[in-house]
């Protein structure tokens, strides 16, 4: 009789040890479910990062590009004597000086100005100067807007140190190294092909008018990959 009832007890015992099994398996079986959609969404999460990684990149390198290849800056001296009527002296002494008096205006303040109005703020006033400078020698004439031309160009290029700093706010640190040869090759890339670009229309019988609108539209190509490519900063 006691060994009927122990096996009568250990048979009761199986139903409680199978359910135990069966809610593992559940638990285990809900588990890699969840690791499984964790490990997709974190794909997607790292997918996504790229894609937005690469759109930065590629927008500060255009940018860099576009605002360097200028095909009339080889011809710019010939430009304003042939075509604007400045003589070698008035060019020295009234208009180049002003290259330098406006960098020493903006190149200090506009590092603080980038810290109180942000940074990409005054990038984007940078590239508006270059477009003043484009339309001041295409639409001018005489020393006062020539030398005026020199100093929203001198504005311009105090920019230039903000846009690098920028592109550090809107990269991660594990890609400094990487960003910053790009946007140092996109730049003397622009630079090496505008130089090029310009002769050719030289030597094939172009006019140095179209150079400058040429350089125009280049730069306004850079205002643009700046307006849509590249966001706010991030840090």
């Amino acid at each position: 009789r006691m060994e009927g009832q122990g096996s009568g007890d250990v048979q009761a015992q199986w139903p409680h040890r199978t359910s135990s099994l069966d809610s593992k398996d559940r638990r285990l079986s809900t588990s890699s479910a969840v690791e499984g959609d964790t490990s997709v969404e974190r794909s997607v999460d790292t997918g996504r990062g790229f894609r937005q990684e690469a759109r930065v990149l590629a927008g500060l390198c255009l940018v860099g590009f576009f605002v360097n290849c200028q095909p009339s800056e080889p011809f710019l001296t010939r430009f304003l004597i042939e075509n604007k009527g400045l003589s070698e002296s008035q060019l020295d002494n009234q208009v180049w000086p002003w290259n330098i008096y406006g960098s020493f205006i903006f190149l200090l303040p506009v590092g603080l100005l980038a810290e109180v109005y942000g940074y990409r703020r005054i990038v984007f006033v940078g590239l508006l100067c270059r477009e003043a400078t484009r339309v001041l020698l295409l639409f001018t004439g005489g020393v006062a807007f020539m030398a005026l031309m020199q100093v929203t160009y001198a504005a311009a290029t105090c920019a230039n140190t903000v846009y690098y700093a920028y592109a550090y706010m809107v990269v991660e640190p594990p890609r400094f190294q990487t960003t910053t040869s790009f946007m140092r090759a996109s730049y003397h890339l622009g630079n090496v092909l505008g130089a090029v670009m310009g002769q050719i229309v030289v030597d094939n019988g172009g006019s140095l008018t179209l150079l400058f609108y040429l350089s125009w539209g280049f730069t306004t190509l850079g205002l643009i990959c700046f307006l849509f490519l590249l966001p706010p900063p991030t840090r």
